[in-house]
């Protein structure tokens, strides 16, 4: 696969995840956000577990650095994705989608200090006109609720995940592996936590299943397994860039489903993103300096 065709489908992802959510937040209405997560995670499981056997059975054994790696991944994943969905119970979609994209920030850092990653040149500009444009759609960091606070917890927890899984993707090409593995570890803990603390009923279920839907397919189940096969051809730092897109397409959909507003500002907000998504793509250069050992790998040559 080549690059362009890798951020494609980052950027599609980006997409999926942006018009879920407002299901994410929805769903709330009918569902504790523990029960939220196991459910649309378990229908996420489901849906690609065909895929999961197919690849199983055409893959060799793997070592317990592969299985530790695994572990990793999903552990991360379900820190992330809980951290996300409480996030919605105490702030908007819009402030949401724009928070939890600060990846873009912690990304690049985390990738040089767990995998010595170096940065290209044109990533500075790229990460400038994408925190630019965030902190523009989303009105500026300031007066933050609790929400808004756990919103860049969930940030931080996901750059870690967008690492680990761009390493494990790397030494073992098992997508599917990785995104079956933390969609059952997170329907797991969400409903059997969730069921214990929150409860639910038949007609709560019934209520929310639209939403549960949308979730477990279009913002679960399609956009990280998209993200785990892209990532063995983008570097993390460019991959945070591309799906802060999220935050555009969120934003359309907040307000276009639960009449959130957006204003002159949040629309140049929203070109500067697109702007740092079209940069990354130019060819360039890295920083000078010798590459870690290790990172010569096919995921990071420039195949355009």
């Amino acid at each position: 696969m080549l690059r362009y065709q890798a951020n494609a489908l980052l950027f599609f992802a980006a997409f999926c995840w942006g018009i879920g959510n407002v299901a994410q937040k929805t769903v709330l209405d009918d569902l504790g956000p523990m029960v939220a997560m196991g459910l649309r995670s378990l229908i996420a499981a489901i849906v690609i577990a065909p895929l999961v056997w197919r690849e199983a059975r055409a893959s060799s054994h793997h070592s317990d650095e592969f299985w530790q790696a695994l572990a990793q991944i999903s552990v991360v994943f379900v820190l992330a994705l809980a951290t996300q969905q409480w996030a919605y119970g105490g702030t908007s979609v819009t402030n949401a989608s724009f928070l939890v994209n600060t990846t873009v920030v912690f990304t690049p850092v985390l990738a040089w200090l767990m995998m010595r990653e170096r940065a290209d040149l044109i990533l500075v500009p790229s990460i400038g006109l994408a925190i630019s444009g965030i902190l523009l759609m989303g009105g500026g960091l300031y007066a933050l609720r609790w929400g808004d606070a756990m919103c860049i917890v969930s940030a931080l927890l996901y750059s870690i995940w967008i690492v680990l899984v761009a390493d494990a993707m790397r030494k073992f090409e098992r997508p599917f592996a990785i995104a079956g593995c933390q969609f059952a570890l997170a329907a797991i803990v969400g409903m059997s936590s969730g069921l214990a603390i929150e409860g639910v009923s038949v007609q709560a279920l019934g209520n929310a299943a639209p939403e549960l839907a949308v979730l477990g397919i279009v913002s679960t189940g399609i956009p990280y397994t998209l993200q785990a096969i892209a990532q063995r051809h983008t570097p993390p730092s460019h991959a945070a860039i591309i799906m802060s897109a999220e935050s555009i397409f969120g934003a359309a959909a907040a307000a276009i489903f639960l009449s959130e507003q957006m204003g002159v500002m949040n629309g140049i907000g929203a070109m500067m993103i697109i702007a740092s998504i079209g940069l990354i793509q130019l060819p360039t250069r890295s920083w000078p300096g010798k590459r870690a050992a290790g990172l010569a790998h096919p995921t990071y040559h420039p195949k355009r």
